[in-house]
């Protein structure tokens, strides 16, 4: 009885899954623009890594299947697995709010660079820096709009008592 999942539980992981990719749908007009890693660096500060990164997965996988499904979606994956790694790691730390928003905007910035990365050998770039080079103005528009999204984000966790109760506590 004890290795049963609640219903609780699922449905907090199938709505914050929901969240995740209706955000991503909404912005996907905009090159980059992804307030879901912000979202994905709030939720591990409430819930513990597993489920942000099941949350984060499954986004992923939902999404590559709405917008188009490539071995991208792979390398997305492991880019934030490693992202939200990190974060969880670091968060606990930085007790200045605006440390935390350049932290998440480095963050954010090195998404980019994981995923060309990954994917450079994939599209044969004969150059890998002049790969990333030509990618920059994108990974710095990622950065930007998880800084601007990371406050607004986390004040409504903040702010939300049904949030407030999923806190994990450590």
């Amino acid at each position: 009885m004890k290795n049963q999942v609640s219903i609780k539980y699922l449905s907090r992981i199938a709505m914050m899954t929901a969240v995740s990719v209706v955000l991503r749908q909404f912005f996907l007009w905009i090159p980059n623009v992804q307030p879901i890693t912000a979202l994905f660096f709030v939720l591990t500060i409430y819930w513990k890594l597993k489920d942000t990164l099941l949350v984060m997965a499954l986004s992923l996988l939902i999404t590559g299947m709405l917008d188009g499904f490539g071995i991208w979606v792979g390398a997305q994956i492991i880019v934030y697995a490693l992202l939200i790694v990190c974060w969880s790691s670091i968060y606990k730390k930085i007790t200045n709010f605006f440390v935390q928003l350049i932290i998440v905007g480095v963050l954010s910035f090195f998404y980019g660079f994981g995923i060309n990365f990954l994917t450079a050998p994939l599209f044969k770039a004969k150059n890998f820096w002049a790969f990333c080079l030509s990618g920059m103005s994108f990974d710095l528009m990622h950065a930007v709009a998880t800084i601007m999204s990371y406050p607004l984000i986390l004040k409504v966790f903040i702010l939300n008592k049904p949030f407030n109760k999923l806190k994990h506590k450590p």
